[in-house]
């Protein structure tokens, strides 16, 4: 399954050492797991999702074919707003919704 760690820890900042020793890691295991060369564990998830301030599932790349609503897969722009919506905290995420709710009843 591909991931999004190297792009997580980019955004976040941080170097490949960095989140190595974030881990108890090295560099090198963190670089073969971010480019797949090995298997990502549940613990490895939640090791780095400690690490990154993020969701285990966050780290990985959703599978558009899973995602499909009305029958279509969501679209890039699409993709993109739910990455950024689970950057947001819990009552952010409530707070946008109340607001694209009520900007839909009025369009409506």
């Amino acid at each position: 399954m591909k991931n999004c760690i190297a792009k997580i820890r980019k955004e976040r900042g941080l170097t490949l050492q960095a989140l190595a020793d974030s881990v108890g890691a090295s560099n090198q295991q963190i670089s073969h797991l971010e480019k797949e060369r090995r298997g990502l564990t549940v613990g490895w998830l939640e090791r780095i999702a400690v690490a990154l301030d993020c969701h285990p599932f966050d780290l990985l790349e959703p599978d558009p074919a899973l995602m499909k609503i009305n029958g279509a897969s969501p679209t890039d722009v699409e993709q993109q707003l739910i990455v950024q919506f689970r950057l947001f905290s819990e009552a952010q995420q409530k707070a946008l919704l109340h607001f694209l709710r009520a900007m839909t009843t009025e369009n409506s």
